[in-house]
């Protein structure tokens, strides 16, 4: 029996399409991510994520942030 490698990579095209036809925001979905259990110490995001609200959840799940600020 063959194997299938499953490709985990997901295309921008397939999370815009996924978001457009959620019930959920990105940003329900960015703190679902964060509050989740992977091992990680940092978050990388773009000017849409930066406020402060998500830089304090961020600092209150004791991980660490980079982000772009214009």
């Amino acid at each position: 029996m063959q194997q299938r490698h499953l490709d985990n990579e997901v295309s921008h095209d397939q999370i815009t399409r996924f978001l457009k036809n959620s019930e959920f925001t990105s940003k329900d979905i960015f703190y679902v991510v964060i509050a989740n259990n992977l091992k990680f110490k940092y978050v990388l995001m773009d000017i849409w994520f930066a406020s402060t609200e998500n830089s304090e959840y961020i600092a209150n799940k004791n991980k660490e942030f980079i982000v772009a600020i214009i």
